[in-house]
């Protein structure tokens, strides 16, 4: 060990021992801080210093350096470090550093393994390679290439390239931010981001993000830029500090810091139990005559993955003469329980003289390729042209959660009870449950039972369906938890048929 006890040295060249360790003491053994000026300490494998105020000069420890309690100024390069304490350093480069305390001032670049997790008081500072910087006070942070960003508040945060800003990261004043992950945020305010995804912020400010995913709840302060697509053109506006939905199509219009979108679809009819008056969604009409010995008037397309919501099937008398008329319909399912049935909606229903009558108290869910097949008959049931118009709407779905099952009397073709529909995986809305007297001959009575478990709920018990008669059971839809099934059972074979709609919840 060299043993150096003035208070000041000045004007040396170097020092260039391999493996150096310079103290400086007091006669009494103890520890003298002194300061080294206009020293180098050449390339050294191993430098260990104590006692030291100030180093300065041209002093390069590139290959190791263990530093206790030390002030640094005008040092080219200090790397693979182990500092206790560093302090006001002006330096151009600070390689692969641990640091318990950490305060550094003018620096260039920091680079390499740099850790700082207990404390760094960073100013006016760029790094790129770092592979954690935590509990950081940052006055200026640019083009960072950080994976991990802690404990950090920042008065203008600029960075780049970053995998991770986590645990209470503060950029109040100013952030760009690009290419970001961010969790367990407090609040980043007046940040210019373009790419924020997966985000636990609790208060995002006046942001500009041309892509933000924020998982949880955000509150957006002071405004924030929006960008629309509508029919190939972009809007852009902002601050934007209110989002009016009005009209029915799929439009968008800015007036000020104000965008109007209109959202097509939004709104359904009470028939299809979403509550609203008018149901714009309705996209198709069939206008047909029914024919004395039946025929299909409405064949959906087998496009797969669709879902046709029938909400009307309207009927007119348009018979000449005062004469009473009646009209047969079915749907023809070709997939569904025992893979399709002909289920009939109506079975010689009257239509009495100058009237019409509505089939369809709630919509009915049909298949690709699914049919409506429809028949005239006049006062006495004979097959007869001409005598009804018939009026039906409908509307595609581009989902397979809606559900359209129809059975007959070979699927009701025993008196215990038959499940026919199970909301298996999730829970279901059902909206129509269709119960059809399609014999000649007089009422028939059937059960409808709900199973959830070992718990049997009845929605009806034996009720009668008159001669000829069509009933809705549901005047509101019903919940089905998952795996609850509807069952249904007649007291004598091939008698009603039933038809039941509704929509998986996912």
């Amino acid at each position: 060990m060299t043993v150096i006890r003035p208070n000041s040295i000045a004007g040396i060249n170097s020092i260039t021992a391999q493996s150096n360790t310079i103290g400086f003491f007091k006669s009494d053994g103890t520890t003298l801080g002194v300061t080294l000026t206009g020293i180098s300490f050449g390339d050294v494998s191993t430098l260990s210093v104590t006692g030291v105020s100030t180093l300065s000069g041209g002093v390069n420890a590139s290959q190791g350096a263990d530093l206790a309690r030390l002030r640094v100024t005008g040092i080219s390069t200090l790397g693979q470090t182990n500092i206790t304490g560093l302090s006001n350093a002006g330096l151009s480069t600070l390689g692969n550093v641990t640091s318990s305390t950490l305060v550094v001032s003018g620096v260039s670049t920091l680079s390499g393994g740099v850790n700082a997790s207990e404390g760094v008081d960073l100013a006016r500072l760029r790094v790129t390679g770092i592979t954690t910087l935590g509990q950081a006070n940052i006055t200026g942070l640019s083009n960072a290439g950080v994976s991990t960003l802690g404990n950090a508040t920042a008065s203008t945060l600029v960075v780049s390239g970053v995998s991770t800003l986590s645990g209470g990261v503060n950029a109040s004043q100013g952030a760009d931010l690009a290419r970001l992950r961010v969790t367990g945020i407090t609040t980043l305010g007046q940040a210019n981001i373009t790419g924020l995804s997966n985000a636990g912020v609790s208060t995002l400010g006046n942001a500009t993000a041309s892509t933000l995913n924020v998982s949880g709840i955000v509150t957006a302060t002071g405004g924030f830029n929006l960008g629309i697509s509508s029919a190939g053109t972009t809007i852009t506006s902002g601050p934007i500090t209110t989002l009016n939905f009005v009209g029915t199509g799929n439009t968008f219009a800015v007036s000020g810091t104000t965008i109007d979108i209109s959202i097509s679809g939004g709104s359904g009819s009470s028939s299809g139990g979403d509550g609203s008056q008018f149901n714009t969604g309705i996209t198709s009409t069939v206008v047909t005559s029914p024919i004395g010995i039946g025929t299909t008037v409405l064949t959906f397309p087998s496009t797969a993955g669709k879902r046709y919501l029938v909400y009307s099937i309207f009927a007119s008398n348009v018979a000449t003469g005062n004469t009473e008329v009646n009209i047969i319909g079915a749907f023809d399912f070709t997939s569904g329980y025992a893979g399709g049935q002909r289920s009939f909606f109506a079975y010689n229903i009257p239509i009495p003289t100058g009237t019409s009558i509505e089939l369809l108290e709630q919509p009915q869910i049909l298949n690709p390729s699914d049919r409506i097949t429809v028949r005239s008959t006049d006062v006495n049931r004979n097959g007869a042209d001409d005598i009804i118009k018939m009026f039906i709407t409908y509307e595609e779905k581009a989902s397979t959660d809606y559900f359209g099952i129809g059975i007959n009397t070979v699927g009701l073709a025993v008196t215990t009870p038959v499940g026919i529909y199970t909301s298996s995986t999730n829970p279901s809305i059902v909206q129509s449950i269709r119960l059809v007297n399609r014999t000649d001959d007089g009422p028939y009575p059937i059960t409808v039972d709900i199973t959830s478990g070992v718990v049997t709920t009845k929605l009806v018990d034996n009720l009668i369906i008159p001669k000829y008669g069509s009933v809705e059971l549901l005047t509101q839809p019903k919940r089905l938890l998952t795996n609850d099934v509807i069952k249904v059972t007649v007291d004598q074979a091939s008698t009603i048929d039933v038809q039941v709609s509704g929509k998986q919840i996912v």
